[in-house]
């Protein structure tokens, strides 16, 4: 069966490539950069996965995005996070 590619799903993958790799070197840097720039940078990569998740709608692809997401959201609002724990259950029944 041959696969379907939407336009432009190449260039978006290459960007969250490029954007998840910036902000790993941040991090690596991280001792001379303000946390609000790193956590700036990081929902940035993840907006850019996102665009990737619009582009390819592809099931798997979101799941790849929302997990991320799930990670980010468990790490800068561990509190809240834990409000939306239902959310995770969902998702894992889904899965």
């Amino acid at each position: 069966m041959e696969e379907i590619k939407q336009p432009g799903s190449g260039r978006t993958l290459w960007a969250a490539i490029i954007a998840v790799t910036v902000v790993a070197a941040l991090h690596f840097a991280s001792d001379s950069i303000s946390a609000d720039i790193l956590t700036a940078a990081r929902w940035l990569a993840l907006g850019v996965l996102a665009t990737h998740g619009f582009m390819r709608r592809s099931l798997t692809t979101w799941i790849v995005v929302f997990m991320f997401i799930g990670g980010e959201i468990g790490h800068d609002f561990p509190a809240q996070a834990d409000n939306l724990s239902i959310l995770s259950k969902i998702f894992l029944s889904l899965i």
